[in-house]
C-alpha cells in the first residue's frame, strides 16, 4: 500500500508557490508530521525551506528549474514525446483515466502535469500501479535532472522518487 498523503502533499508542493501554497505551507507541515519518519523529514525540511524563504525568490527559484529547463519539465510525457501527436494520445488517455479516479483536473495544466499526476496518486483507488509503472522512468529521469540543477526543489524530488520506485 501507498501513502495517499505523501502524494497529495508532494503534489502541492510542486505546484507554482503563489500566496495560496505560501498560506497553506503550516497546514502541509502539520499533515507532514503525520508521515512516517523519512518521508516527514524530508517534506517538512523542504516545506522550512519554503517557510523561510522570500516569496519571490521561491517563485524565481521554481521558474528558473522548471520552466526555463527542458530537461526538468514537469510534464511527464514531455521527455518521452515531446509535442507530438503521440503526447496528445498520451494525454487523452491520463485525462480517462483521471476521470475514471473521480480526480477532477485543474483546467490550466496539461494532463500530465506532475501535480495533478501526484493528486491522481492521493486519489485513487486503482490503476495507480499501472500508472505508476508507466511514468516511473520519467519521475526518476526528472528527479535526476533536478539534481543536476542544483535546485532546492531536489531534496523533493530525491523522496518523491524513491517513494515512486517502492511501490
Amino acid at each position: 500500500m501507498y501513502d495517499r498523503l505523501f502524494f497529495y502533499i508532494c503534489s502541492e508542493l510542486l505546484a507554482y508557490p503563489d500566496s495560496s501554497l505560501i498560506s497553506s505551507l503550516p497546514r502541509l507541515r502539520k499533515e507532514a508530521e503525520s508521515l512516517p519518519r523519512q518521508k516527514a523529514s524530508a517534506l517538512i525540511s523542504f516545506i522550512d525551506y519554503m517557510s523561510s524563504s522570500d516569496p519571490i525568490e521561491l517563485q524565481e527559484t521554481y521558474v528558473r528549474t522548471f520552466d526555463f529547463s527542458e530537461e526538468c519539465s514537469l510534464y511527464l510525457s514531455y521527455s518521452s514525446f515531446g509535442v507530438s501527436m503521440e503526447r496528445g494520445s498520451e494525454l487523452i488517455n491520463l485525462r480517462s483515466l483521471y476521470k475514471r479516479s473521480g480526480l477532477i483536473e485543474d483546467t490550466k495544466e496539461l494532463p500530465d502535469y506532475l501535480p495533478t499526476f501526484l493528486k491522481f496518486l492521493s486519489v485513487a483507488d486503482s490503476d495507480v500501479e499501472v500508472a505508476i509503472e508507466r511514468y516511473l522512468k520519467a519521475i526518476v529521469i526528472m528527479a535526476e535532472n533536478v539534481e543536476k540543477s542544483k535546485s532546492p526543489y531536489s531534496q523533493l524530488f530525491r523522496i518523491l522518487a524513491d517513494t515512486i520506485r517502492g511501490i
